[in-house]
C-alpha cells in the first residue's frame, strides 16, 4: 500500500506516495504544487523512494539518475539543466528505500522498479544518468529497454566516473585494490563483526556484485558517453575504455583535474546532460 501527501483538495490516493511544493513565485503568485520527493511500493513490500530536480511537469528531457555506493538520491539534486528533469533513485538500501537481502533481490528487479517509476510518470522516453557503482545499474537498465517491447525508449547515457559490470571477465581491477579490500576487509570482517551495520545499501551492494547481470552490455544501441577522472583512484581510464569498447555507441572524455568525487559537481552533471540532449 502507497499513501498519498497531496493537495487539499485532491483525495488520498492508495497508489502513489509524494512530497509536494509550491512552485516558486511568478508575478508576486506562487503556482501549483510541483512533486519533489516520493516512494513506490513494490509487490513485494520494498519501497524505492526517489527524489526529483528540475520541473519534471515541462521537462523536455528525463533523466533516471543511479547513485553510487556510499550515497543516495540527493547526489543528483541541483545538477538539472533548464529545460530538463532528474528523477533520482534511492537504490535498494540507500537513502529511503528499503533494504532487503540480496538473496531476495536482483539486477532484474533493478530494471523493474525502474520500470515501475516510469510507469508512474507515464514517460516513453528516457536518458539515464549514473555514478561510480550506480553505473552497473543504468547500463543493466538500457540493455533491458534496449528493446522496445521492454520499457520507454532510452535516447542516451551518461556515465561518470563509473564501474563495469562486475562480474565480466576480463575486467581491469580498479586502482588501490578496491575489489580486495570490498570483498575482504569488508565482507569478511566488518559484515559478521557488525551485523547491525548489514542493512546498509554498502553491503547490499557489495554482495549484489556476485550476482550474474541478466543483460548485455552489448545490446545497447543509443549514445553513451563515459567521463573518468584524471586523478581518479578508483575508476580509472582503463576500466572505462574496458566498458566503451563493449559498446556500439560510446565515446569516452577526460575530466582534468578532478578525482572520484569531485568531478560529479551539479555543475558537471548540467554539462553532461547538455552533451547527451543536444
Amino acid at each position: 500500500m502507497e499513501f498519498d501527501v497531496a493537495l487539499p483538495s485532491a483525495p488520498p490516493s492508495p497508489i502513489i506516495h509524494d512530497d509536494l511544493c509550491p512552485r516558486p513565485p511568478r508575478d508576486g503568485k506562487r503556482g501549483p504544487a510541483i512533486r519533489t520527493s516520493g516512494f513506490i511500493v513494490r509487490p513485494d513490500g520494498r519501497k524505492v523512494a526517489y527524489i526529483i530536480d528540475g520541473d519534471l511537469t515541462n521537462a523536455k528531457h528525463v533523466f533516471l539518475c543511479f547513485h553510487g555506493m556510499m550515497s543516495n538520491a540527493k547526489f543528483f539534486k541541483g545538477g538539472a539543466p533548464d529545460g530538463c528533469a532528474y528523477i533520482s533513485i534511492d537504490r535498494m538500501g540507500y537513502g529511503k528505500s528499503s533494504y532487503v537481502s540480496p538473496s531476495k533481490f536482483s539486477y532484474s528487479d533493478v530494471v523493474d522498479d525502474a520500470g515501475a517509476i516510469v510507469d508512474k510518470f507515464s514517460l516513453t522516453e528516457v536518458y539515464l544518468m549514473a555514478h561510480s557503482a550506480g553505473s552497473p545499474n543504468a547500463l543493466n537498465v538500457a540493455s533491458a529497454w534496449s528493446s522496445p517491447d521492454n520499457g520507454p525508449t532510452v535516447k542516451g547515457v551518461g556515465i561518470l566516473a563509473g564501474e563495469t559490470e562486475y562480474t565480466v571477465e576480463g575486467a581491469p581491477q580498479t586502482p588501490g585494490g578496491v575489489k580486495c579490500f570490498m570483498g575482504g576487509c569488508v565482507g569478511g570482517c566488518c559484515v559478521p563483526v557488525c551485523p547491525c551495520v548489514c542493512d546498509w545499501g554498502f553491503f547490499g551492494d557489495w554482495k549484489l556484485k556476485f550476482l550474474e547481470y541478466p543483460f548485455k552490455v552489448e545490446n545497447i544501441t543509443c549514445p553513451v558517453i563515459l567521463y573518468y577522472a584524471e586523478k581518479d583512484g578508483i575508476i580509472d581510464e582503463k576500466l572505462t575504455q574496458f566498458t566503451a569498447a563493449r559498446l556500439k555507441n560510446a565515446s569516452v572524455e577526460m575530466i582534468p583535474n578532478t578525482a572520484h568525487f569531485t568531478c560529479a559537481t551539479p555543475e558537471f552533471q548540467k554539462k553532461m546532460a547538455a552533451a547527451l540532449t543536444k
